[in-house]
């Protein structure tokens, strides 16, 4: 594990291009049906290069873009909490400090697990073994996916309790983070879960995660990239579609999709058209 700061810009980042269901759900708040159509919409478009192509979706709206592509951190200080935790009240604590507090209080080893930088050790207890314990439950609890990504096998609910022989795991959804305690059995109580919880909604709310666009999308290996012979457009399609063909969606020339791509650039630049050649 290594240690980077919780607010690190690596770490908050991320890529509307790269998104999954689960992290425009859990990450940026959006609801089910939203997260389809965001990802449906992204495959048909083959790569979004500005957030105003998804006004178009339903629920999207020039707040929720500023929301997500330019967050304000919560900075009012979280009172009920930080009494709770046996801290001041008068201004917001480090999100390290509180939870250390909260690691201390519970006895437990704490970190958060980030999608795209692993996990991110904020606290842990004196105990090296009680660390390297955590160290594997967390690598259980973590399965790769695709771009080198991770997602924590937590299903639907938003917190999970895993019991071992002398530990409790605990792990739920922390914004841009998975907030993941190892503690002691027996103290694992509707209070103690409380105060968890609270704690990941702090995260949450203090250190907002940042989408981008990243311009700088490759051609992918199963597409066909080639230029229409008339105007010259760049149209990119799906190798199943060799062979195909469709009229120009700009000068309408009848064009045929080559075997291999043909195209100079791998890369995929904003006027270029993604095509579905059986509906064209």
């Amino acid at each position: 594990m290594s240690e980077l700061p919780i607010a690190d810009a690596k770490v908050l980042t991320f890529d509307l291009n790269q998104c999954s269901d689960r992290e425009f759900c859990e990450v940026f708040g959006a609801d089910a049906g939203l997260a389809h159509n965001l990802v449906e919409y992204r495959q048909e478009v083959l790569h979004v290069f500005k957030f105003e192509q998804l006004l178009k979706l339903r629920g999207m709206s020039h707040e929720r873009i500023a929301a997500w592509t330019a967050p304000k951190p919560d900075e009012k200080p979280n009172t009920e909490l930080q009494g709770a935790l046996g801290l001041p009240t008068e201004k917001p604590e480090p999100i390290e400090k509180l939870l250390g507090a909260l690691a201390r209080r519970a006895g437990a080893t704490v970190c958060l697990v980030n999608a795209r930088e692993g996990a991110l050790v904020l606290h842990t207890a004196p105990d090296d073994s009680t660390e390297e314990t955590l160290v594997t439950a967390v690598s259980e609890l973590v399965r790769p996916t695709q771009e080198g990504l991770v997602q924590m096998r937590l299903g639907a609910a938003d917190v999970q309790v895993i019991s071992y022989a002398k530990h409790d795991l605990i792990a739920l959804p922390a914004g841009a983070f998975y907030l993941v305690a190892l503690q002691p059995s027996g103290g694992t109580t509707a209070e103690n879960l409380k105060l968890w919880k609270a704690l990941a909604a702090e995260v949450a709310r203090r250190v907002p995660p940042r989408m981008i666009i990243d311009n700088h999308a490759k051609v992918g290996d199963s597409d066909i990239a080639f230029d229409c012979l008339k105007c010259h457009l760049r149209l990119v399609v799906d190798r199943a579609g060799i062979g195909f063909s469709f009229p120009c969606p700009r000068c309408k020339t009848r064009v045929t999709v080559p075997p291999e791509t043909t195209s100079f650039s791998s890369f995929i630049q904003p006027e270029d058209l993604r095509i579905d050649p059986k509906a064209a």
